[in-house]
């Protein structure tokens, strides 16, 4: 992949985010969302609140977010 296609990649996930961020997303979505957070970094999902960056809040790498989001996309059926 190359470095264009990951920063636009980063992109539209970042818009896709500020988006979601302005819903009310179900406790569902946003439990499953925590869970594969947790799954991937350790964290537990009590300790992910939903106002946290996961970059300058938690210390999660891009390449480590980049790995979030896919699950997170394949789960949710999203592309």
């Amino acid at each position: 992949m190359r470095t264009d296609d990951i920063a636009n990649a980063f992109q539209a996930i970042a818009e896709e985010a500020q988006r979601l961020q302005s819903q009310d997303l179900p406790e569902e979505a946003q439990a499953t969302v925590k869970t594969i957070i947790a799954e991937q970094t350790g964290y537990t999902t009590d300790m992910l609140e939903d106002e946290l960056d996961l970059e300058a809040d938690l210390g999660i790498d891009t390449v480590k977010q980049v790995e979030i989001f896919g699950k997170v996309s394949d789960n949710f059926g999203l592309e």
